[in-house]
């Protein structure tokens, strides 16, 4: 069993934008954080405390400029090499169900908001996926022919071949 450090690590790392020993200049990978107030915000880690002009517009209205703050995570704290810095862009109120953009220094995204509450959402729940068999793919065909599917929730063991964590975030968590 890990001890706190070590799974605050592992997070950071597979939810984050750096990942421990790797090049401390690498562009971060923002998430997005949808709040119950019905506006959002992307986060992201990054080894550096500058932090980068965030912008974003709903389907075609005009670009805004989102409040950005970054707050430092030691190494003390973290259990990591160095301080490890965790940035917020606060986007603003969103409307349901709208192609949303944001351009993050270099890097540019897309997302849809979600649904008014009283619509049905339509998800899959899959869990072991394995490595790629014959019914694998037979139920990967099943799942993509779906209609609607707002998402898949994966219940976990995708740590094919060996689990390593640069594993799981090139093969599971690239765009």
């Amino acid at each position: 069993m890990p001890d706190r450090r070590e799974f605050l690590r592992t997070l950071l790392a597979v939810l984050g934008g750096a990942l421990p020993g790797s090049a401390q200049g690498e562009p971060p990978v923002p998430r997005l954080q949808m709040r119950p107030d019905g506006g959002a915000e992307l986060i992201w880690t990054s080894w550096l405390a500058q932090s980068p002009e965030v912008e974003w517009r709903a389907g075609a209205e005009p670009w805004c400029a989102a409040r950005v703050t970054m707050e430092e995570m030691t190494a003390a704290d973290s259990g990591l090499e160095a301080s490890l810095f965790i940035g917020r862009a606060e986007l603003g109120l969103m409307p349901p169900d709208s192609r949303v953009e944001y351009r993050m220094g270099g890097l540019s995204g897309v997302f849809r908001t979600p649904r008014p509450e009283e619509t049905p959402i339509r998800f899959l729940v899959i869990g072991d996926s394995g490595s790629g068999s014959d019914e694998q793919a037979l139920i990967a065909a099943r799942m993509a022919a779906e209609p609607d599917v707002a998402f898949v929730l994966h219940t976990g063991d995708l740590a094919y071949p060996i689990g390593a964590v640069s594993d799981i975030r090139e093969r599971y968590l690239q765009a």
